[in-house]
């Protein structure tokens, strides 16, 4: 599994959550502060999105890291350039799956990579299960705990701000100098 974006909170969850159900996780990153902690999530692969020729070298990189056959699903919450990049990484018969446009540029799907591959696409818009589906967020919710009970699942805090500060930790969070989560607390 290929996870875009993977030192965001988002990200990291994912990394621990494919990890627990025992995926290969390939965690891409764009900074060594990120890629430890996608290790420390339990990333088998840092993936780095940095690079200047980005499809070429993540091709090759997801490619090194699953002997030649690339990954198998790729999960994004960023879209842009790196959404292109890593669909062109996918297996045979691989599946990505859009959960975000964290990068601001919706990407636009060319139809040649699904046809020459078989790969399908999905979006995952959580947003509508509570009221159209609540018992499949009442199933995932139990997992998840469960998942955190078995000690699988831990979020990553970077930063604690009290609610009246809720501008600061806005304005951190929009530097994109967080790695995981930040929390408001209440007093």
């Amino acid at each position: 599994m290929l996870i875009s974006g993977a030192g965001g909170g988002v990200g990291l969850a994912a990394v621990q959550i494919a990890k627990a159900l025992g995926a290969k996780v390939l965690a891409g990153v764009t900074s060594e502060v990120q890629a430890e902690a996608v290790r420390q999530s339990g990333a088998d692969e840092v993936i780095d999105l940095s690079a200047t020729n980005l499809p070429d070298s993540l091709r090759e990189q997801v490619h090194r890291a699953t002997n030649g056959k690339g990954a198998d699903v790729f999960l994004d919450p960023v879209g842009g350039d790196v959404f292109d990049a890593c669909i062109r990484a996918l297996a045979r018969r691989g599946r990505a799956v859009i959960i975000g446009f964290a990068a601001g540029k919706i990407p636009v799907i060319k139809g040649s990579y699904l046809l020459l591959k078989n790969i399908s696409v999905a979006g995952m818009q959580w947003t509508d299960y509570p009221t159209y589906s609540p018992e499949l967020v009442a199933d995932a919710q139990a997992k998840l705990n469960e998942l955190y009970v078995q000690g699988f699942v831990r979020p990553h805090i970077t930063q604690t701000f009290p609610l009246e500060s809720f501008a600061d930790a806005a304005a951190r969070l929009t530097s994109r100098g967080v790695i995981g989560k930040l929390v408001l607390t209440i007093q």
